[in-house]
């Protein structure tokens, strides 16, 4: 294939340099090598295998591995998982938090010292937190309760969505920190990456199965907080025209189109996999380990990644054959890491609406904080 002069054969990005036989740019040849290592093999996001192939974050990996090798990539070496080369000043950190939050299974004394127990004691404080707060906001909003037979739920306005979304993102960080507190030694570039990646999908994890175990399904509420829901197919009952301003009617049919793409996407995995709390639990690691990061940041983390994901599948299948007293599991399984890509292609759909929100209707433009990590 003839080389576009002075540009990766992949991604088009500027380069200068070969890289496992072909003109290719580092990032594109790190995220080569690290699906050969792994022996990973990824769908288009689009299903078509045309996804137009851009230098970014946000490019379908199945596309760009199919495009690695159509240009004639190889790598021939041991496909041996081990940390790239970083920057010295970020190795410390990363050796930190390898050693003391990779801890192998054989070294616990106890299941109550798993990720697994681990992740589920520390949500439950989240839990409780957040719903102290969000009770406070319901209050300043007067937003109205809505008739449930077993749980307290309020209809959301766009002030009051707005706040409880800060409450969560910031509890939920909270949270993270919590059960990975070596995160806090990183770089703040490399803490704000985790950010935007996990939040928007630790948030949808939640909501998504809350909205199933209060009202059974996905018809007419979603669940966008502890107490709090908005009307799928009325995003005009809770968007006013005192909130909204001139552009009201393009605000709602943005909304509605996001939350009918959003359910199209995600409700089919709940629906199928009707996971229980300690699965749901396990799939906040799984999101963290299987999500899309910058190559070079991905690659100076992978044993982190490998480890927690190690220990989490380490921990499901003692709970499958000690607590569910399961022989085969593999289905269940299989439906987590269904959910897991499943909630990661949302991921992508949820960055695209919150730019949308922000570039046309200014909805978030007085959280400063909330653009600067989420864009």
């Amino acid at each position: 294939m003839t080389r576009t002069s002075g540009a990766c054969l992949i991604c088009s990005k500027p380069n200068v340099s070969t890289n496992f036989g072909i003109y290719s740019c580092r990032a594109c040849s790190s995220f080569f090598k690290r699906a050969q290592q792994s022996e990973s093999r990824y769908p288009c996001r689009q299903n078509d295998g045309k996804c137009s192939l851009r230098a970014d974050a946000s490019m379908c990996r199945g596309c760009r591995y199919k495009r690695c090798l159509e240009v004639g990539m190889t790598y021939d070496r041991p496909r041996k998982v081990h940390i790239k080369k970083c920057k010295i000043e970020e190795m410390a950190s990363i050796e930190t938090i390898i050693s003391q939050e990779s801890i192998p299974s054989t070294s616990r004394t106890s299941r109550e010292d798993s990720l697994l127990a681990r992740i589920g004691r520390d949500h439950e404080a989240c839990m409780i937190r957040r719903r102290i707060h969000e009770q406070e906001i319901i209050k300043r909003y007067n937003l109205h309760r809505i008739p449930q037979i077993s749980e307290e739920v309020y209809l959301a306005n766009l002030p009051g969505a707005l706040a409880v979304f800060n409450v969560n993102a910031t509890e939920l960080w909270k949270f993270f920190l919590t059960v990975f507190p070596s995160v806090k030694t990183m770089p703040y570039k490399d803490q704000r990456e985790f950010f935007r990646v996990c939040i928007p999908q630790f948030s949808l994890l939640e909501f998504f199965g809350r909205t199933k175990r209060i009202w059974g399904g996905y018809k007419q509420y979603y669940m966008c907080s502890v107490l709090v829901c908005t009307d799928i197919e009325s995003p005009e009952n809770w968007i006013g025209e005192e909130n909204a301003g001139p552009h009201r009617e393009e605000l709602i049919e943005s909304n509605r189109a996001f939350m009918q793409d959003l359910m199209k996407l995600l409700a089919p995995s709940f629906e199928n996999a009707d996971i229980c709390e300690s699965e749901k639990h396990a799939l906040f690691a799984l999101l963290l380990c299987e999500s899309d990061y910058p190559s070079d940041f991905a690659d100076c983390l992978q044993s982190f990644f490998e480890n927690i994901r190690h220990e989490i599948l380490n921990d499901l299948h003692l709970f499958y054959k000690d607590d569910m007293k399961l022989r085969d599991y593999s289905t269940r399984l299989g439906n987590i890491l269904s959910i897991c890509h499943a909630f990661r292609e949302g991921n992508v759909l949820f960055q695209s609406f919150f730019r949308t929100q922000i570039s046309i209707f200014d909805v978030y433009a007085a959280e400063t904080l909330l653009q600067e990590l989420l864009i």
